[in-house]
C-alpha cells in the first residue's frame, strides 16, 4: 500500500479517447516500462468506454498521461527500488518512479482510482517513495520446553 494518498472527492477528470499514455526520463523504453504501458493502457480507459465517449462527443479534459521513470536499471533484485509518486487533476496525470518496476505500480495504483476513464478524485496525490525499511527476523523458544532445531 501507498505510505500516503490524499483523494479530493468530487468527480476528476475523464480522459479523453485518443488519449497518450508515455514514458519519459532514463528508463522509458525499457522492456518492463514498455510492457507496462501496453497493459494498462485499455486498463485506464476500456475500449467500450472510449468508443462510446467518442461517438457522444463526450470527449475527456486528460489527453495524456506521463510516467517519469528516473532509472533505467531494470535488474530486479532485493535493491529494486520500487517507489512511484502520482499527481493527478482536472487536467493531467503525472507518475514518477525510480525504476521500470516502479511503473507498473504506479499504473497499478492509477488504475484502482479511476473508474472507466474518470478519475475518482477531483485532486490525487499518491506517494509511495522509499523509507530506510529495514526487516529483522529472530527466533527464540516459544516454550522453555521448546528446543531449537540444530542441524547434525
Amino acid at each position: 500500500l501507498p505510505k500516503s494518498s490524499t483523494c479530493v472527492a468530487g468527480a476528476g477528470g475523464s480522459l479523453s479517447a485518443s488519449f497518450q499514455l508515455t514514458a519519459t526520463g532514463a528508463g522509458a523504453t525499457a522492456d518492463v516500462v514498455v510492457a507496462a504501458l501496453g497493459r494498462y493502457k485499455p486498463i485506464l480507459l476500456p475500449p467500450s468506454h472510449a468508443a462510446a465517449a467518442a461517438a457522444a462527443d463526450a470527449d475527456g479534459t486528460i489527453s495524456k498521461v506521463t510516467v517519469a521513470v528516473a532509472s533505467a536499471d531494470d535488474t530486479l533484485s532485493h535493491e529494486t527500488d520500487y517507489s512511484y509518486t502520482i499527481q493527478a487533476d482536472s487536467t493531467s496525470i503525472t507518475a514518477r518512479a525510480a525504476s521500470p518496476f516502479g511503473v507498473a505500480y504506479a499504473l497499478e495504483s492509477l488504475s484502482q482510482l479511476m473508474d472507466k476513464g474518470q478519475l475518482k478524485c477531483s485532486t490525487l496525490t499518491v506517494d509511495d517513495s522509499v523509507s530506510n525499511i529495514r526487516l529483522r527476523l529472530s527466533s527464540r523458544p516459544c516454550h522453555t520446553w521448546c528446543k531449537p532445531h540444530r542441524p547434525r
